[in-house]
């Protein structure tokens, strides 16, 4: 990524009795802005509040439902493209293949449940997507992303499951 040269280091070694050094530059990379990720929150809040606005079962079943699928989405995604970076530990994979089996049990209970169930399965899945946004929320601050996705793709999965996660998690409730 482009950014903004701090300064140069090297480090004098010594390699096989001759002497040679390591050089290299820091870098920062500027964060990226916020607005699209705070429009895109708008969004989801904005469509919450008028569904919850008019007060129609309804039509709050198909969103909560709705709203589930699009959380455990963004949850995979999130969970594997960090999973899958060059970067990961086996902490990473172990935390990822949890939230991926999380989100599976919940789409297993969006696709085979009754109208109710599926209805409270896709509030279930906004809180469990809410909080695996909300642990990756520092990727929407910083300019660098460990991710095997690329960069836009990893913040737009967390602003999703972030912002569809807590309309989810709402709506789930008043269902």
């Amino acid at each position: 990524p482009a950014g903004v040269e701090h300064g140069r280091w090297a480090v004098p070694v010594l390699v096989d009795g001759s002497r040679s050094e390591l050089t290299g530059r820091l870098t920062r990379v500027p964060r990226p802005p916020a607005w699209p990720w705070l429009a895109l929150g708008a969004l989801f809040a904005v469509a919450a509040a008028v569904l919850l606005a008019l007060r129609r079962p309804p039509l709050l079943r198909p969103a909560a439902t709705l709203l589930g699928w699009v959380s455990a989405i963004a949850t995979v995604l999130i969970a594997s493209g960090f999973a899958a970076a060059a970067t990961a530990s086996e902490g990473t994979w172990v935390e990822a293949a949890n939230e991926v089996v999380f989100a599976l049990v919940g789409v297993a209970f969006l696709v085979r449940g009754s109208r109710d169930t599926r209805a409270l399965a896709g509030g279930a899945l906004g809180l469990f997507a809410l909080a695996v946004g909300l642990k990756n929320l520092p990727v929407l601050l910083h300019g660098v992303v460990l991710s095997a996705l690329p960069a836009d793709v990893a913040r737009t999965a967390v602003a999703v499951a972030v912002s569809a996660g807590t309309a989810a998690t709402v709506i789930g409730l008043v269902v």
